[in-house]
């Protein structure tokens, strides 16, 4: 028996404050909801927790943004569904005046109405904004000098011959190679297409650029075939053809071109039908048999250029970054093209005659066009932003949900938690209510 130690007492204080904790943190988790109140609760899952949480503000953002550019582009929409109706005016204006049954006084009515809505496409591209933002509005004039240096003889090599089936047969009996000889040059499918080529020892075309590679097989008068140097290219019989004549080719050929998708360079070749041949500095020549020109595959050609300057005025595009995400990479640049009705092409229309009418028609297909792909691009990027928005709101639930099984308390095993605790902790003080009922029995001996 022991007076100045009760450790029964202590025991049962001990419990008692453990239990009370226990009940007490039960508590808070059932008030607030939350498993994780403190870092003390779970170090780890209030780290991975946290993060997640940051994201889903951000993507809950990242949704308004989306919302908002998708708003924009329709107040675009909107405005240009308005000028391409104006365009549609002009243009039925622009097919009226281009009927002489009008008079003068009609025309100068047609004028003042198409310059009335030219006005009017200014104002919508000046006016429509978005939160202040200028949807339409073009900036300052970029002047731009291009300038073209002359280059002689420049190679262009690893090209392919899309029809290679060119193919020109030329019959001659004996005739005076001072007579224009015309004759033809097609492809099997009728597309144009030509070779430049050199005949006999002094024989040459003169179109540019010269495709020395295309060059024609050399012969001398007796029929001898002298190689050009090149692969595989010709076949020809020739017999009877006597050098030291110098030909010229007419009419000159027109050549443009373009770089394809893979970068592969497309020429194009045009006024190549009906070309005549002929000799301007000949004697009387004969030609003996007929030959053959067909046309295979080879692989360089040199091409001539002539300096050349000329400058170029543009507009700057519009441009509008969408925040879609919380990185920096999910931000996107979306850009399209300003608008006015000198950009359109129709600011200087004059209905006041016929050929001007007439202009306007052109140019106001032109402006629809244009209008056209603007809304097109602008439509492409809401049915990209509303794609982006089910995107996020799709990351923003399945985020949600993973950060709320890490977070959230079970309320239902809580309570059981809480029920428990609470209950120990009554029984602790009972039995510390006993513990300290206990040395008051040493009183007894003391009596």
């Amino acid at each position: 028996m022991r007076i100045m130690h009760n450790l029964l007492g202590l025991n049962s204080s001990n419990i008692a404050n453990r239990t009370n904790g226990k009940a007490s943190k039960a508590s808070e988790k059932l008030a607030s909801g939350l498993r994780i109140n403190r870092a003390a609760d779970d170090a780890a899952g209030l780290s991975v927790s946290e993060s997640m949480r940051a994201k889903i503000r951000g993507l809950n953002q990242a949704e308004r943004n989306v919302r908002d550019g998708i708003a924009l582009f329709d107040v675009g929409d909107g405005a240009l569904d308005e000028v391409s109706n104006m365009l549609v005016r002009m243009k039925e204006l622009a097919v009226q005046g281009c009927n002489d049954t009008l008079s003068d006084s009609d025309r100068q009515a047609l004028r003042l109405e198409s310059d009335k809505l030219v006005n009017q496409i200014d104002a919508i591209s000046n006016d429509t904004d978005f939160n202040t933002f200028k949807i339409f509005q073009p900036g300052d004039p970029v002047t731009k000098t291009i300038t073209v240096n002359q280059s002689v003889g420049a190679l262009i090599s690893n090209y392919s011959i899309e029809n290679p089936t060119i193919k020109n047969i030329i019959d001659h009996a004996s005739v005076n190679v001072a007579d224009v000889q015309n004759f033809d040059i097609t492809t099997s499918d009728g597309t144009d297409m030509t070779i430049s080529f050199d005949l006999g020892k002094a024989i040459k075309d003169n179109v540019d650029p010269n495709f020395d590679s295309f060059a024609h097989n050399m012969y001398e008068a007796d029929g001898t075939i002298t190689q050009a140097n090149k692969d595989k290219f010709l076949d020809e019989f020739v017999k009877g053809l006597q050098a030291g004549f110098d030909a010229q080719m007419s009419p000159s050929i027109n050549i443009g071109g373009h770089y394809d998708a893979n970068d592969k360079m497309v020429l194009t070749f045009e006024n190549i039908a009906d070309i005549s041949m002929y000799c301007d500095t000949a004697s009387s020549q004969s030609f003996g048999h007929g030959f053959l020109h067909s046309m295979f595959d080879s692989n360089s050609f040199q091409q001539s250029t002539t300096a050349s300057t000329t400058t170029i005025t543009e507009y700057e595009k519009k441009r509008l970054h969408v925040q879609m995400g919380g990185q920096i990479e999910e931000g996107k640049d979306l850009e399209w093209d300003a608008l006015s009705s000198q950009i359109l092409g129709v600011d200087d229309l004059d209905l006041s005659t016929r050929a001007g009418s007439q202009e306007a028609l052109d140019k106001c297909d032109k402006a629809m066009s244009f209008v056209v792909n603007i809304r097109t691009t602008m439509g492409a990027y809401t049915n990209q932003l509303e794609h982006s928005m089910n995107y996020v709101n799709n990351y923003n639930e399945n985020l949600t949900s993973s950060e709320s099984r890490i977070r959230d308390t079970d309320m239902a095993n809580e309570m059981m938690e809480f029920t428990k605790n609470n209950i120990l902790t009554q029984t602790a003080q009972a039995m510390l209510s006993q513990a300290n009922q206990t040395p008051q029995s040493i009183l007894q001996l003391l009596k």
